[in-house]
């Protein structure tokens, strides 16, 4: 198998040759465990606001979460005792099912 370097593939990309995918766990534990230098030095480009925004819309899902906590407690009193189990396990569920690969 040749070597392609990273300029080639995104010409190609940017061509519609090929048509990359990435799942998006991968996706994610790239953007968020990745030394962002080691990866400016491989393909030459600086992923900052890449990162930013997918530790930045993953610290949102969990304040979202607790939002609708308290909310769900000013809103519907009582009834959150069994509200908010629900918003607990409906944000693992969906969170699980949103990074699972394909």
């Amino acid at each position: 198998m040749c070597e392609i370097n990273h300029k080639e593939i995104v010409k190609r990309e940017e061509r519609g040759e090929i048509v990359i995918g990435i799942d998006p766990a991968v996706a994610r534990r790239f953007f968020t465990s990745t030394d962002h230098r080691s990866v400016q030095q491989e393909i030459g480009e600086a992923l900052f606001i890449e990162r930013f925004f997918v530790k930045a819309l993953f610290c949102l899902g969990v304040l979202s979460l607790l939002a609708g906590i308290v909310a769900s407690i000013f809103a519907i009193k009582w009834w959150s005792v069994l509200g908010i189990p629900m918003m607990i396990v409906s944000w693992f569920i969906l969170g699980g099912r949103a990074s699972m690969g394909s």
